[in-house]
């Protein structure tokens, strides 16, 4: 192993250490590699922008999906590279003493968890919102953020140890990521995966947590944050690629799962954002 430690990589942006809790926003530069190593504390990171590939211990490699938070527990290995238009990356580190606070209410995994889903978005969305903010009540709120995702990460935890996806329905899940923008019905992926819908239905939200309709109009709404980062197209066609009805139907289902509208997170997020 490269080394065991609380050093993190990167050039940080902005930082503030609230309860305890460190949040940081960083910079990595393109094309940066780091071998394999430890930290000696949990974390949760998520990338606002660009992108990253990591491997943990032994296993396989993990792209990072925008937006797609991650929990690392203590003392995990991994190694990770940045890719060639770098990225920025939104992370929480948790030291022993506030995971061991934590623990006593809600089960925290042990094992690196991806968290997707409109109720994960929203809560990332939260923390990042009052970790932005100058409002003295800020501190209270991200805390708050903080406290409700971990809640969350207990749950799905559980739900992750007691259960293993059939192989169908992980092909009914890439089916889903591959073919998102499009106007799939339930029957057409039941179909594909030569499962009923009834079962199929049931299935995806024993294991994943969330309905099928739920989980793709997350996947919208992650397809829909990187266009508002990377690009400057207009709102009506990023609704359009990211497979919404229309420009109202795509701001209602953003700010319910962000809590901020397309042009809100595009001013916080995108490309002047970090220009100013």
């Amino acid at each position: 192993m490269e080394e065991t430690g609380t050093h993190f990589s990167g050039t940080v942006i902005r930082e503030r250490t609230v309860g305890g809790l460190r949040f940081m926003e960083s910079y990595h530069s393109p094309g940066s590699l780091r071998g394999r190593h430890g930290h000696g504390v949990a974390f949760i990171n998520t990338m606002l922008a660009g992108a990253a590939v990591e491997r943990v211990a032994n296993g396989p490699e993990h792209v990072y999906r925008p937006y797609q938070l991650v929990f690392h527990p203590e003392n995990e290995e991994h190694a990770c590279r940045i890719g060639p238009k770098g990225s920025i990356s939104f992370g929480v580190i948790i030291p022993s003493e506030q995971l061991r606070l934590i623990s006593e209410f809600c089960e925290v995994g042990r094992i690196p968890l991806a968290l997707t889903g409109e109720r994960f978005n929203c809560l990332c969305g939260q923390m990042i919102q009052e970790f932005r903010s100058d409002d003295p009540a800020s501190e209270f709120g991200l805390q708050a953020a903080f406290f409700e995702l971990a809640g969350e990460i207990g749950r799905f935890s559980r739900f992750q140890r007691d259960l293993r996806p059939q192989p169908w329905l992980e092909k009914a899940r890439e089916m889903l990521h591959s073919r998102h923008a499009e106007s799939l019905s339930l029957a057409e992926i039941a179909k594909a995966v030569a499962i009923h819908p009834v079962h199929l239905a049931q299935e995806f939200r024993r294991f994943f947590g969330m309905p099928v309709g739920e989980y793709v109009r997350s996947i919208r709404v992650q397809e829909a944050r990187v266009m508002l980062i990377k690009s400057e197209h207009p709102l009506a066609a990023i609704a359009a690629h990211s497979g919404f009805y229309d420009q109202a139907h795509f701001s209602k289902v953003f700010k319910k799962q962000t809590g901020v509208t397309p042009a809100g997170f595009r001013k916080m997020f995108g490309r002047t954002a970090h220009c100013r």
